[in-house]
């Protein structure tokens, strides 16, 4: 059983060095280029087994250890429904095929071996105890800062709102895109 762990532990850790290698080079070029690649990796299943969420922290203050482990449990079993359909059509609409790695059945089956607390610590600070076992093997990997940084989701952390309207939340409808009604 060692041994097994020893190879899937090697596999997520290889799997999250290549794909901070290879983000870190594209952000670092800071020129247009335009791949041919068609396989894209995604890190979805990272947050719902590892208490990635801001949600992970409310069950956790609410239920302790063992409320926390049955959420995850219950976001795991339906995360096929919510999300994965729509996040592959949209990586197809741009003619890739998405890998999901944290969703692989070694990596799952790992991951479920662990205790919660093992996987994170939602006792500790935002940036650092959620996701534990990753910022863990990103500051083995030298990316001490990265490591601490606290999770920004794309559709509401980039901020994009704010371009147009410096007062505007991701949250809040988009006025613009509004049709109106017809009366």
């Amino acid at each position: 059983m060692d041994s097994l762990l020893q190879i899937i532990f090697g596999f997520i850790w290889n799997i999250m060095l290549m794909s901070v290698l290879i983000f870190c080079n594209l952000c670092s070029l800071r020129v247009v280029f335009v791949y041919s690649l068609q396989i894209v990796l995604t890190g979805i299943g990272a947050d719902e087994q590892l208490a990635g969420y801001s949600r992970h922290r409310v069950c956790f203050k609410k239920s302790g250890f063992e409320g926390l482990t049955k959420e995850l449990g219950m976001e795991l079993s339906r995360i096929s429904s919510r999300n994965l359909g729509r996040d592959d059509r949209v990586i197809g609409d741009h003619g890739k095929e998405a890998r999901f790695p944290f969703l692989d059945e070694e990596v799952v089956s790992f991951l479920n071996l662990l205790p919660v607390w093992e996987k994170a610590n939602l006792a500790l600070p935002r940036g650092i105890g959620e996701k534990l076992l990753l910022r863990l093997a990103a500051a083995e990997l030298g990316l001490t800062a990265s490591a601490v940084l606290p999770k920004r989701a794309m559709q509401f952390g980039s901020r994009i709102a704010k371009m147009e309207n410096t007062s505007e939340k991701a949250s809040d409808k988009c006025t613009r895109l509004q049709t109106a009604s017809r009366e």
